[in-house]
């Protein structure tokens, strides 16, 4: 459960999203401060870190947001906030893709523990042929499939990090860009 606007951000924006990070969890038993923040356990490729989430700016920093609880060191491919401070602006300034990201997610919500296995390989077997397009396309290649299931089988695959969204400017739609990194595409469950 997401306490404030804040936490809802942060989620979307560097821990849901983020195909670097393999996991993470709100460890609400080991927070200080109870509402007020929020201590997150985040696991990725090569590194664990531990982030404070302040729900409400501290007094004595009215900037601060984010702060480190243990050391990281960031590397280029993965963005993290508590690897160093976050500010109020700085979360704000994501708030438009955090909210294309919830649309996005909640298709992915919505297939939930189904395996769809058949349709996962007919997916993957769409994007190889294509490499790149919009959702459109892939909704034309996958037309004997429920379409709302597609797209929740298309963002589970970016957020594993076998394929790549774009909505930096645009909501989540038949419009939306999609293309594949240059590794192997494999079926996610």
């Amino acid at each position: 459960m997401l306490h404030s606007d804040r936490e809802l951000v942060y989620w979307l924006s560097y821990l849901e999203t983020n195909p670097a990070v393999a996991w993470f969890s709100f460890d609400d038993e080991n927070s200080a401060g109870g509402d007020e923040a929020r201590q997150i356990t985040v696991n990725f490729t090569g590194a664990r870190a531990s982030v404070l989430l302040r729900n409400r700016p501290s007094v004595t920093s009215p900037e601060e947001l984010v702060g480190p609880t243990s050391e990281f060191t960031p590397t280029a491919d993965v963005v993290l906030p508590g690897m160093s401070e976050l500010s109020s602006d700085q979360l704000k300034q994501r708030v438009p893709s955090a909210m294309r990201w919830l649309k996005a997610i909640s298709f992915a919500a919505a297939i939930r523990d189904m395996e769809l296995t058949n349709e996962s390989a007919a997916l993957v077997s769409a994007l190889r042929a294509r490499g790149a397009g919009v959702l459109a396309d892939i909704e034309a290649d996958l037309a004997a499939f429920d379409p709302p299931t597609v797209y929740g089988l298309v963002v589970r695959m970016s957020i594993a990090g076998s394929l790549t969204l774009d909505l930096s400017h645009h909501p989540f739609c038949e419009a939306t860009k999609w293309t594949t990194p240059d590794r192997e595409l494999h079926v996610v469950t």
